[in-house]
């Protein structure tokens, strides 16, 4: 017979490691670049744009930071949407999980 006080460290210690994980992942920055490294991209593990670099050889030079808030304002209102539906979809299919605090799961 499974112990239930061993199901539950080993619940709270995968608990714990999700958590690091995940708040590892938000923290990563990734770059990325196109063209040669004309226009260059950071983003965070959320998925959340924040910085956008375009070399002045392809645009007007005076023009190149307002491009580069309106890109960047863009993007992330895509991936705000993008966010908004899947909380939306993630949250009918969470109402059909079984409560998490039933402790009969666990053993």
């Amino acid at each position: 017979m499974t112990n239930p006080s061993s199901k539950f460290k080993q619940l709270n210690a995968l608990t714990k490691k999700i958590s690091d994980t995940r708040t590892e992942i938000e923290r990563m920055e990734t770059k990325g670049a196109s063209g040669a490294g004309m226009v260059k991209v950071t983003v965070l593990g959320t998925g959340r744009l924040t910085k956008i670099e375009i070399s002045p050889s392809i645009v007007d030079p005076d023009s190149i930071e307002i491009m580069e808030d309106l890109i960047l304002a863009a993007v992330n209102d895509a991936l705000n949407k993008r966010l908004e539906k899947v909380t939306e979809e993630m949250g009918k299919i969470s109402k059909e999980l079984p409560d998490p605090l039933n402790l009969r799961m666990l053993i």
